[in-house]
């Protein structure tokens, strides 16, 4: 998992722009619905705006996981 700030290196000048939080997520090999990383998402990605799923998976199903 890795977390991104895409604000931290901005001037104080733009000091009041949103920051936005992006999770990624990667290889998750894993076939429709599953409980354990649906449990992962949910406690390590709550805060985030939006998951970035940078590739390897099994089923694209697994994509809707985080909007469940």
């Amino acid at each position: 998992m890795c977390f991104f700030d895409l604000t931290a290196n901005k001037s104080k000048n733009m000091m009041n722009e949103k920051r936005v939080r992006i999770g990624v997520l990667s290889d998750t090999h894993v076939s429709g619905f599953d409980e354990n990383l649906k449990r992962i998402i949910d406690e390590n990605f709550s805060d985030v705006d939006m998951i970035f799923h940078a590739g390897d998976l099994v089923e694209l199903s697994v994509l809707t996981l985080a909007m469940i």
